[in-house]
This record gives structure tokens, sequence and C-alpha cells, in this order.
């Protein structure tokens, strides 16, 4: 089963992938949805105590439970966990989850100190910025980002951001070059909301219908056509694209 190749893989000390992780535990989740798997997957850690994949499996499983404070005391207890960098942002992002945003920016940091290039504690960190409010730095670490990686969501978040600072027409030129990338529909749904913040109505219900064209059932497509139409006073049609996101995600 995909279930038992995942795992032989996982069990390769020499490979760490969290997508795969990842996949394991949800996968595992959905075969056995009332099966507790922590006793299964403490077993597989304490085979081999240093094997990363393990740990960052019982790190999603916990994620799906919504179980953050275990996240951060498995680490914890285990410290050697916390000489990696892909750890460090697991306990931010636990934190983040929390809405503890400062404990984040901590964790985020000391990851970026072991390792600058770990583009998910970069994101992660600006994002927690911009919870904070504390926008110049949220600015800071998504222009790094992008010009490290030129991935574009550091692009849609920068751009995000510069509409909250008044720069609307500057965050419109950037996401629009990237209306055609392998991001089309989120950057679309970043465009749609700008549009809407900036009572451009039209233009936002635009790039809502665009997402829908390629997938009826979109949640995000949806839900922006339905605020859209909210804030037209179209209460019908909003109501129509909630009820239809309710029945279809």
């Amino acid at each position: 089963s995909s279930l038992q190749l995942i795992e032989k893989i996982l069990d390769d000390p020499n490979f760490i992938d969290r997508y795969l992780a990842k996949k394991y535990a949800k996968t595992y989740v959905e075969i056995f949805p009332n099966d507790d798997a922590t006793q299964f997957l403490n077993l597989k850690i304490n085979l081999n105590k240093h094997n990363f994949s393990w740990y960052l499996v019982l790190i999603n499983f916990y994620k799906l439970q919504n179980k953050f404070d275990e996240i951060i005391q498995l680490c914890e207890n285990n410290a050697f966990l916390l000489n990696e960098s892909i750890f460090l942002v697991e306990i931010a992002q636990s934190y983040e989850l929390q809405n503890k945003f400062d404990e984040s920016v901590k964790y985020c940091t000391e990851a970026l100190e072991k390792n600058p290039d770990n583009f998910w504690a970069l994101f992660s960190r600006g994002q927690n910025y911009v919870d904070l409010k504390q926008y110049d730095l949220a600015l800071e670490d998504f222009k790094t980002g992008f010009n490290k990686s030129q991935r574009v969501h550091f692009q849609e978040s920068y751009a995000y951001v510069l509409d909250l600072l008044g720069n609307y027409e500057l965050a419109i030129s950037i996401l629009s070059k990237y209306k055609n990338s392998n991001r089309r529909l989120n950057v679309l749904k970043v465009l749609g909301l700008i549009y809407r913040n900036n009572r451009k109505y039209d233009e936002s219900l635009d790039c809502y219908l665009q997402i829908l064209q390629e997938n009826e059932n979109d949640s995000n497509g949806l839900v922006g056509c339905a605020l859209v139409y909210d804030s037209q006073n179209k209460f019908d049609l909003a109501l129509k694209n909630i009820e239809k996101s309710l029945e279809r995600n």
C-alpha cells in the first residue's frame, strides 16, 4: 500500500522529507480514523532516536489534532531536535497557531540563525510580523525571501503588506506580473482581496470568477464572491455562494 511504501522510505535515517511525513500522518488518519497513532509512532522513534522523519510524522499527527503544546513539548524533551532548523520552525508554527506571535518570531529567528536559507522560517517570521503589525520588518523578510528563492508566495505577501500601508497601485502592479504563474489561483485570491479592500468590487469579483472558471468548487473563489456581493448589498447572491461553499467543501 502507499502507507507501507512511505513507511519504508521514512525508515531510512538519512532521508528527511517534510512532505512525506505530512502525507504519512494524513493518510494514516484517513485509513484509521479512530486509531491513536502515538504509541506506534513513539515505537518507531524509540527504534532509532535520531531518525528525524518519524518525529516529523508525530508532529504532523499532533497538528491534525490541534495538539500544539504537545509539539512544543516533544521538541523540548528531545534537546537534540533544537539544534535542527526544521524543528525550530515547527515550534514557531505551533506558537503562531496559538496566536503567540512573539514566541513564534523568537523560534523563527533561531531557525534562521542555524540556516539562513530556511525559507519556511523566513516566510513564517514575516507572517508573524504582519500579525504584530510590524510591517517594515515583514516587508524586509518577504523581500529577502523572494530575492533569495524567487518563490512567488513571498511576493503575494509583500504586495498584501504594501496595500495595508496604502501602496495600493504598487501592490497591484507587483501581483499582476504573476497572474500566469504556477501560483495563478493564489495570486488571483490576493488580488481579489486587495481590490475588495479598496472597494474595487468589479475587479475583485472578476478575480474570484476567474478562480471559479478553473474550479467551480474552489472555496476561495466562492467565499470571495460572497464577500463582494455582500459589500454590494446583493445578499441573495452572497448567501448562494456561501451555501455552495459549505456544500462542496
